[in-house]
């Protein structure tokens, strides 16, 4: 026979959420991501899942998290310790089809994006741009996308864009 005896403890409550290793990504667009908040209680399900959404936004190639004990007994810290990652592309290319002759196009795109700050880096907005340029074609496009609209879980986005085609045979 085997005789266990359980003896539950105390409930554990989040003092502070501590965010470190951001050096480009404002602390709003990491801490919108989370689903623990200060004076709730501690669960460890919640704290897995914040660490996922943060890796689900690209930013970051390494989210951790760990509580830290405080001079309050019961009361924790939670810490999130995030590697950056780059979020900016520049692609060129060129080619040959027999349906558009000669080719070639270039392509600038961020991930991480802030349109009303300088420098233009950590708002989480998207941006695109990209040129395609040939004997038949010439394309220009430009994409925008704000995933957080006026603070709230509402996105906006909108795409520019100029195509022009000459196949005259």
């Amino acid at each position: 026979d085997v005789d266990l005896t359980v003896q539950e403890g105390e409930k554990a409550y989040i003092r502070d959420v501590r965010i470190r290793g951001n050096t480009r990504t404002k602390d709003k667009v990491i801490r919108r991501e989370l689903t623990i908040y200060p004076g709730e209680v501690y669960n460890q399900v919640k704290v897995r899942n914040s660490e996922r959404r943060l890796r689900n936004l690209g930013f970051f190639d390494d989210v951790s998290s760990a509580p830290e004990e405080t001079a309050d007994p019961g009361k924790y810290d939670v810490a999130f310790d995030l590697h950056e990652q780059r979020v900016g592309q520049f692609m060129v290319g060129a080619g040959f089809s027999s349906v558009d002759d000669l080719i070639a196009f270039a392509e600038l795109s961020h991930g991480n994006f802030d349109a009303l700050g300088w420098p233009p880096v950590g708002a989480g907005q998207k941006l695109k741009l990209r040129g395609t340029i040939g004997t038949e074609r010439r394309d220009v496009e430009f994409s925008f996308v704000e995933p957080w609209f006026l603070d709230r879980k509402l996105s906006l986005g909108f795409d520019l864009f100029d195509h022009d085609r000459s196949y005259y045979r």
